[in-house]
């Protein structure tokens, strides 16, 4: 029940973690896919819950939540001319060759990347396409190019790969949960609460407004509750299912992806 960038991130874990700890008795029942394959898993009824990064098609009856804004940072080889930096900006990649992940299997942060760069003044010179944002860190490692990652991925071959801060305008990937919009099982809201608790959003400094939050379809949440009822209706009414929590000992299934 989640994308595979997501699985590196903390957030996503210590809603795992939280869970498991809190309701030992529900099974929870984990895949990985891309985010576009999660939604669709959701709307056939595979699924119970998903964490993907947005944007994605709209899909009536999946509701989805903003959960954290992460930055995205530059990965090149530990041996490049660039690898010293502490941070950069994005117009000093023009003449970089990248490693990125096709469109069709991650839309919001491909389309993220080369609108920034395109922004910027350059269109990306793509040389490899990696299906997995893991094995875009290790095509780095391997000086085929360099890349963009989410900062939660830091940790893969830290000897190898060198990652930079980007300065000027912030590039981010959202993350967030999507399920479906009329969802009452007790093991699912649960779920859905302890990822709703997880870690605060790290980018957000104290003294700052936060980043705008945005609907699964790129539309603007909504603030009071934080949460969309469902992806179609930007005006939907604040609430959350209210479902009494699963006591300690009853068992259930979530299944997670």
């Amino acid at each position: 029940m989640f994308t595979e960038s997501a699985s590196f991130n903390p957030l996503v874990t210590s809603s795992f973690r939280d869970f498991r700890s809190n309701y030992p008795d529900v099974e929870i029942s984990l895949e990985e896919h891309p985010s576009t394959e999660l939604v669709g898993a959701l709307r056939a009824g595979r699924l119970d819950a998903a964490f993907v990064r947005p944007p994605l098609r709209e899909e009536p009856g999946i509701a989805f939540e903003l959960l954290e804004t992460e930055e995205l940072v530059v990965a090149v080889p530990s041996g490049h001319e660039l690898a010293r930096r502490e941070s950069l900006e994005l117009r000093e990649l023009a003449t970089q060759t990248f490693i990125l992940y096709p469109r069709a299997v991650r839309p919001g942060l491909a389309d993220a990347i080369v609108t920034a760069c395109e922004a910027a003044g350059f269109t990306p010179r793509v040389e490899q396409y990696a299906p997995q944002l893991s094995s875009t860190v290790n095509l780095v490692a391997a000086a085929l190019g360099i890349s963009i990652v989410p900062r939660s991925m830091q940790s893969l071959q830290p000897d190898l790969v060198a990652y930079i801060g980007l300065s000027g305008q912030p590039l981010n990937a959202m993350l967030g949960i999507a399920y479906r919009a009329n969802e009452n099982s007790a093991p699912v809201v649960n779920f859905i609460s302890a990822a709703r608790s997880g870690p605060t959003p790290r980018l957000t400094p104290p003294d700052k407004k936060r980043p705008p939050e945005w609907d699964i379809s790129g539309g603007p949440k909504h603030r009071r509750c934080g949460s969309n009822n469902s992806i179609d209706d930007l005006n939907a009414s604040c609430h959350h299912p209210q479902v009494p929590a699963v006591p300690q000992g009853t068992a259930g299934t979530v299944v997670a992806t």
